[in-house]
């Protein structure tokens, strides 16, 4: 069996972003829940590798906070180091990682900050990639289709209508696994033994300004995709426990 792990959407350097321990810092409610996801996020690394690969999904980085209402505590040289140090904390024998979103991921003069992670790393990064494993083609890029009125539907569904087009154009590889980040959403559609599209957990936890805008679920978690010989792969996400509202009372 060979075994993938998938992370997407760490935010490092943001308050409730994914964070080891050499960089925390904002105060004791910060550290103490920064503490809180990175023994969580430790511990279900161990219990589940290592790996034979690991996918890294973009969005590694918070960046300068332009999006996060300025609720980042390490500059920009630490969000780079530190993002390196989750990465080479995942045991895998293989890295492979695509770009995040631009307001996260550039600083000024246009410099990707992933780019950097990439080098101290020593590997490539790329917009979108195409592995093969095994025989499956993994079809990797951070954002997933957009809404439109012209061509509605599940934006993972429109992916693989997308890449079935580009496929008979003779320029990508037909996939069968579609895996996309960005939403901090997870959700998979399919046509069993044929194809899969997987939307990716997020690293970051949900409490941000940003977010206060926003109805959706956040899912924080990783994920697995096991390849077994005469078996169709299998995926699997390990999710972070959940914080719970208090109710005020009158």
């Amino acid at each position: 069996m060979k075994r993938i792990g998938i992370f997407s959407d760490f935010h490092t350097g943001h308050k409730v972003g994914l964070t080891p321990p050499d960089f925390w810092s904002g105060g004791k409610k910060i550290t103490n829940r920064l503490s809180e996801r990175w023994e969580w996020f430790a511990k279900s690394l161990k219990d589940n590798g290592p790996f034979d690969a690991a996918i890294i999904m973009g969005d590694t980085v918070d960046g300068p906070g332009v999006k996060n209402g300025q609720e980042t505590i390490l500059n920009l040289n630490q969000q780079v180091t530190a993002a390196a140090e989750i990465i080479s904390r995942i045991n895998a024998k293989k890295i492979f990682m695509v770009y995040g979103t631009p307001v996260h991921t550039t600083a000024g003069g246009g410099y990707e900050l992933e780019k950097g992670v990439a080098d101290i790393l020593g590997v490539e990064i790329h917009g979108q990639i195409w592995i093969n494993a095994d025989g499956y083609i993994l079809d990797c890029r951070h954002h997933p289709a957009g809404n439109s009125q012209v061509y509605p539907g599940n934006p993972l569904v429109k992916e693989r209508e997308s890449n079935l087009r580009w496929a008979r154009e003779g320029v990508q590889k037909e996939s069968q696994f579609i895996i996309r980040g960005h939403t901090h959403r997870m959700y998979t559609v399919s046509e069993p033994n044929r194809w899969m599209g997987i939307a990716c957990p997020a690293l970051q936890d949900y409490g941000t300004v940003y977010g206060r805008r926003l109805s959706n679920t956040v899912h924080m978690g990783w994920g697995t995709l096991d390849i077994s010989k005469g078996k169709w792969p299998r995926w699997t996400v390990y999710e972070a426990p959940r914080k719970k509202e208090v109710v005020l009372s009158l």
